[in-house]
């Protein structure tokens, strides 16, 4: 469990997230490329700015309330089962 975590300018390259709970988890600045957040509760996290591109997955994750001002999701991957936060459109992000 890494709720409430403070990731603040972390390197995750390559990092297996997967079914973790990092909910209300701050990444701001994070290198997240090409990370694994697989099925993981997401939610309320804050993302901005951060990098998320060259790969992040997101398939099946919840990312409810998450906060993205400034992120990079370039060629970042997600699924039908992704929950986005309410009004957030994935092509205007760039996944």
């Amino acid at each position: 469990n890494l709720a409430e975590s403070d990731f603040y300018w972390g390197i995750f390259f390559q990092t297996d997230f997967t079914r973790s709970t990092l909910r209300n988890a701050s990444f701001e600045g994070a290198d997240l490329t090409e990370a694994i957040l697989v099925d993981a509760d997401l939610r309320g996290c804050n993302f901005g700015p951060s990098r998320l591109d060259g790969g992040a997955q997101f398939s099946g994750a919840n990312l409810t309330g998450a906060r993205w001002d400034g992120a990079n999701f370039y060629k970042a991957t997600y699924d039908a089962r992704t929950i986005f936060p309410a009004g957030f459109n994935p092509g205007d992000h760039g996944i």
